[in-house]
C-alpha cells in the first residue's frame, strides 16, 4: 500500500510492503525510493527502514515507488515492480457555457447544451461535468439534472418554461470546479391563440 494508481487528495501517506525471504543471513533492511518518474532518475526522496513500513509526506504531483532488501551479509535483492500514486488537492477550472446561448428561445423539448472542456489544475483528471436546469436563478429547486463525462448534455423532453443553467467539473479525487456562470433559455411549446371579438367580449357590429 498505497495500491498501484491511487488517487488521493492526502499528503501523508505510509507506504507498506511484504517482507523479503530467501536470504541465509536474513533481512536487515529496506530501501524505499520515490520518484516522480517512472525511471527513478532523478530520486525525489530515499530512505533505508529496519521495518516494512514507512511514512512520508509528500506534494501535488504523479509518484512513483518501490522497495529492494539488504541482507547482513551486504547483499541487495533486486527492485520491487514500481507503483504508482497520485496526489491532487487543486480543483478543477471552471467551464464556459457555450450553446445555447443565453436568452435563446426556442420550441423545441429536445435541446443539447455545450460548454467547454476544462483541465485539472491537479494531475489527477476530469472525471465528469454535473449540468443543472432549474426555473429559479439562485437554483433553490433543480428541475433538471445530469453528469457526463463530455462537455456537452442532451437533454429530451424538457418541459414548456424559462429555465436557468450551469455546470461544473468534478476531479478523480473529489473536488469540485466552481459552478459556471448562469445562461438562461426559454421552451415555449404553446402557439398564439388568436380570439374573435365576441370571445373578448364584443359584439357583432362592425366599426370603422
Amino acid at each position: 500500500a498505497p495500491l498501484n494508481g491511487l488517487t488521493t487528495n492526502q499528503l501523508n501517506l505510509s507506504f507498506n510492503w511484504s517482507g523479503s525471504t530467501g536470504t541465509r543471513s536474513g533481512v536487515i533492511n529496506y530501501k524505499l525510493e520515490i520518484s516522480t518518474n517512472a525511471g527513478f532518475i532523478p530520486v525525489f526522496y530515499s530512505t533505508v527502514v529496519p521495518v516494512m513500513n514507512y511514512y512520508a509526506v509528500l506534494h501535488q504531483s504523479t509518484f512513483y515507488w518501490r522497495v529492494c532488501a539488504h541482507d547482513r551479509a551486504g547483499n541487495q535483492s533486486a527492485y520491487s515492480a514500481y507503483y504508482s500514486i497520485v496526489i491532487d488537492t487543486s480543483a478543477p477550472g471552471t467551464p464556459l457555457l457555450t450553446n445555447p446561448v443565453s436568452g435563446l428561445t426556442t420550441n423545441s423539448m429536445n435541446i443539447t447544451f455545450y460548454w467547454n472542456d476544462v483541465t485539472d489544475n491537479g494531475p489527477a483528471g476530469i472525471n465528469y461535468y454535473e449540468i443543472q436546469l432549474s426555473t429559479d436563478n439562485i437554483f433553490s429547486v433543480v428541475n433538471y439534472s445530469s453528469v457526463t463525462v463530455t462537455a456537452n448534455c442532451y437533454l429530451s423532453s424538457v418541459n414548456s418554461q424559462l429555465y436557468y443553467w450551469r455546470t461544473r467539473a468534478t476531479d478523480r479525487v473529489g473536488y469540485y470546479s466552481q459552478w459556471s456562470t448562469t445562461y438562461s433559455v426559454i421552451i415555449d411549446t404553446m402557439p398564439p391563440v388568436v380570439k374573435t371579438n365576441i370571445e373578448s367580449g364584443g359584439d357583432l357590429t362592425w366599426r370603422n
